[in-house]
């Protein structure tokens, strides 16, 4: 029965066994994958910050809101209390 270790193992030494520049390809379109893959991701997370930063500039839902709504809420709580 084989094992993983074994398909490794097999696999490794076809590597081995493969020509050098073949290889070589193989090793630097995986590296061309992970590096773009890495790019997607940091440009997903620039777009996610640039769409936080205009909610915020838009004024929904900021911290500067939230004094704001309390000195209403103060307003009308000590208006009642009169």
């Amino acid at each position: 029965m084989e094992t993983d270790d074994d398909e490794q193992g097999r696999l490794i030494c076809l590597l081995l066994e493969m020509n050098p520049s073949v290889l070589l390809m193989i090793v630097f379109l995986v590296f061309l994958t992970i590096v773009s893959n890495r790019a997607f991701y940091v440009t997903d997370l620039r777009e996610e910050i640039l769409k936080m930063r205009q909610t915020e500039l838009s004024g929904s839902g900021t911290w500067e809101d939230i004094p704001k709504s309390l000195e209403r809420e103060y307003q009308t709580f000590s208006s009642d209390q009169r």
